[in-house]
């Protein structure tokens, strides 16, 4: 190409993405960032993660190929202690860990802190097998190790003519003590205290809890702690007398 004296040419470069996406744009000029998928990006086969939101791209002399469509995993056992299986991975890639005691594992969105305000219970792979697989959605995880399912009775109680049902958290550590459910129980008498014995698979025997009804004879949404035996197992919490 002839240059002519005094006149100013524009330089431009591309950036490739995953998807096989071409950007282009003016050497130093930003690159959208909008465009690369996930939260994660490496840049010319480097090491690096970089983040989409704070680490900007600009187009620069040479064409550049960037790696996207990461997200990030942080991974906690027992003692919610982050243990080195936490890593970058491809949107709907997959995330392999070892779950450790328990039954199974939460999950949740990443809050931005490595923590989640929500979390789901996960069983393991196999009952016989530790090793465990999640598949990755489009935004950052975070996975808790060493947990059980809870689940909750509901009905009538033994004997009795006294239903009743059963809340509370649908996990807890494979070696917790006490879980607090919620209670709500019909058929009692009016403003009168009645012993609760608590019941069921991994709960300790002979807990029990003090209720009082109000003026209609129901129990309505007391918290009350229940004792739970030291196992790995999954819990379901009943109540088996009421006196």
């Amino acid at each position: 190409m002839k240059v002519t004296q005094g006149t100013k040419y524009t330089i431009h470069s591309k950036v490739t993405l995953s998807d096989g996406t071409e950007l282009y744009g003016e050497v130093g000029e930003a690159v959208d960032m909008t465009e690369l998928a996930g939260n994660y990006y490496k840049l010319d086969g480097e090491e690096d993660y970089l983040s989409v939101a704070e680490d900007a791209i600009t187009f620069t002399a040479a064409d550049q190929t960037v790696e996207d469509g990461y997200i990030h995993v942080t991974v906690y056992d027992a003692t919610n202690t982050e243990t080195d299986e936490s890593t970058y991975v491809k949107i709907d890639g997959t995330i392999n860990f070892n779950v450790g005691n328990g039954t199974g594992y939460i999950v949740g969105v990443d809050n931005g802190d490595g923590d989640s305000d929500s979390f789901a219970y996960h069983e393991k792979d196999s009952v016989d097998n530790n090793a465990c697989t999640y598949t990755a959605g489009e935004e950052d995880l975070v996975i808790k190790k060493g947990y059980v399912q809870v689940t909750y009775g509901s009905g009538t109680v033994d004997s009795t003519s006294y239903t009743y049902s059963i809340t509370g958290e649908g996990y807890v550590l494979y070696n917790a003590t006490t879980i607090n459910v919620e209670l709500t129980i019909n058929g009692l008498n009016a403003s009168q205290s009645y012993t609760i014995t608590f019941g069921g698979t991994g709960v300790t025997s002979n807990t029990t809890a003090s209720v009082t009804t109000d003026a209609t004879g129901i129990v309505n949404g007391l918290v009350r702690p229940v004792s739970l035996s030291t196992n790995s197992g999954n819990v379901n919490v009943t109540i088996t007398g009421i006196q």
